[in-house]
C-alpha cells in the first residue's frame, strides 16, 4: 500500500516569532533557540526543515545547521502527521554552539 505526502507550499509557512536565548549565563556555549513557525494554508502540510544560520558581531556566518522536524518536535508529535491548517507549532531546541558566540541569527524555513 503506498502514501500520499502531505502537502508542502513553503509560501505558507511562516515564522510568527523566533529568539536565541542563553541557557545558562555561565556556560554561554549553551543556548535555546524559541520559534513559532504557523501554516497560513487552510490544509495540513508536512512540517518544514530548518537552516539555523549564527552570525558573528560583524554579521558574517559563524555557523549554520539544518534542523529536520524530527529534531525539533516533542517526541508526542508524529512528524508525519503534519501541522494542521492555521495551526502554530511551537518550537525549542537546545544548542551547544561549542566556540561560537553567535551576535545574531537567521532562519529559514524549507521543506525537503
Amino acid at each position: 500500500m503506498s502514501t500520499v505526502a502531505l502537502p508542502r507550499i513553503p509560501d505558507s509557512m511562516a515564522i510568527e516569532s523566533s529568539e536565541l536565548q542563553a541557557l545558562d549565563p555561565g556556560r554561554p556555549n549553551r543556548a535555546v533557540l524559541i520559534v513559532a513557525i504557523r501554516n497560513t494554508a487552510d490544509v495540513v502540510q508536512a512540517y518544514p526543515s530548518m537552516r539555523l544560520t549564527l552570525t558573528d558581531d560583524a554579521s558574517q556566518v559563524a555557523a549554520e545547521r539544518v534542523i529536520a522536524p524530527e529534531e525539533y518536535l516533542p517526541t508526542e508529535v508524529q512528524a508525519a502527521a503534519g501541522l494542521e491548517g492555521g495551526a502554530v507549532a511551537d518550537i525549542r531546541v537546545q544548542l551547544d554552539t561549542t566556540t561560537v558566540r553567535p551576535a545574531g541569527f537567521h532562519i529559514y524555513l524549507f521543506h525537503r
